[in-house]
């Protein structure tokens, strides 16, 4: 055990009385944790803000995780399998959804899962005007309310759905659900979706014939062009954003 220097997540509001560079922290949240889901498989599945530590180091910041008392080793199997699933999200590729769907919970309501895993509606995240950012409904009430009316709608097909849930998959969520608290803490200032994107391309690349896929030389063009469109998308969209300030 050994003491921490640093700022608490705790203390980072609105006011920023520390000065802190809230659009990096998030960015080094954002990739730590998508590095642990996607490539390494082995997750910190308590990130809520009081575990989270910030730390000026030279001229960047340093994350600092608190509390290793609760981890999860997830299988290879349904890394690659969630990996398969957001490859699908980001490309709205509703064929790779239902597969990777089936692999993970079956596939009789893989447009549930899918709402259960990004919080938006199936139909946004098939939206071609909403490609750029699939979560950007959980930055308002708004689009708070209309998940909560879902998840009443749809209660007999969530519970369902839990029920066939593997446990790695429900800590995902819990992670992803406290992450989500951190963020808007610091004010949503970055769209994780660019990071969430490059790194299961990574993986992508990396691990594809793990993957089953099939017609390889042909589906990996194909892929790389989804993924640069994404990028070039995710890269505008923040030139904009910087242009706006």
């Amino acid at each position: 055990m050994s003491y921490e220097k640093g700022i608490s997540m705790t203390e980072l509001d609105e006011e920023n009385q520390y000065g802190v560079d809230y659009q990096r922290c998030a960015e080094l949240i954002s990739e730590a944790f998508s590095y642990m889901i996607f490539d390494r498989g082995f997750l910190h599945c308590d990130p809520h803000a009081g575990n989270i530590i910030v730390r000026q180091t030279g001229d960047d910041l340093k994350i600092v995780l608190l509390d290793h008392g609760l981890y999860s080793e997830l299988s290879e199997g349904i890394r690659l399998s969630y990996t398969k699933l957001w490859r699908g999200i980001l490309t709205q590729n509703e064929d790779v959804i239902k597969e990777a769907s089936r692999e993970i919970v079956g596939e009789k309501y893989y447009k549930v899962f899918t709402t259960m895993i990004v919080a938006e509606s199936f139909e946004n995240v098939m939206d071609k005007s909403k490609q750029v950012d699939v979560t950007a409904s959980q930055k308002d009430a708004q689009g708070k309310a209309e998940m909560k009316d879902y998840a009443m709608l749809n209660s007999q097909e969530i519970l369902e759905i839990l029920s066939q849930m593997p446990s790695d998959i429900k800590l995902i969520l819990k992670t992803t659900y406290y992450l989500k608290a951190v963020y808007e803490r610091l004010g949503n200032p970055v769209n994780s979706t660019d990071i969430v994107n490059d790194m299961t391309w990574n993986v992508y690349v990396r691990e594809w014939d793990k993957m089953e896929v099939k017609e390889k030389k042909r589906k990996y063009v194909k892929e790389f062009m989804k993924y640069w469109t994404l990028k070039m998308l995710f890269g505008m969209k923040t030139w904009l954003e910087f242009l706006q300030r």
